[in-house]
C-alpha cells in the first residue's frame, strides 16, 4: 500500500472543516482556547512525521486518525503542564 497522491494529504491539513474538528476534539480534551492553535499545529505535524516516514502506509480513515491523534495530543498537553507544575514547586521549595 502507497501514500496517496498529495492531494488527500494536503486536504487535510488546510480543511477548515477539519482544523475546526480537531479543535474541537482538543477543547473537549481541556486544552485552553489560547492553545487549541499550537495543538492543531502539533496534529498536523503529526500527520506529516507519518506519512514521511519510510514505508508509512495509507492512513484508512484520516478523520479517525486524526480525532485519535488530537485526544492524545489533548493528553500530552495536560501532562506537561503537571510536570511544569511539579517543576515549579520544587524550584520554589528550595
Amino acid at each position: 500500500m502507497g501514500k496517496p497522491a498529495g492531494g488527500e494529504a494536503a486536504a487535510l491539513l488546510t480543511d477548515g472543516a477539519t482544523a475546526s474538528r480537531v479543535r474541537g476534539i482538543l477543547a473537549l480534551g481541556g486544552v485552553p482556547w489560547d492553545q487549541l492553535d499550537d495543538g492543531l499545529q502539533h496534529v498536523r505535524l503529526k500527520l506529516l512525521e507519518a506519512r514521511a516516514a519510510p514505508g508509512a502506509r495509507e492512513i484508512r480513515d484520516p478523520q479517525a486518525w486524526l480525532a485519535v491523534v488530537a485526544s492524545r495530543v489533548a493528553c500530552d498537553w495536560h501532562r506537561g503542564r503537571a510536570h511544569d507544575e511539579a517543576l515549579r514547586e520544587r524550584l520554589v521549595s528550595r
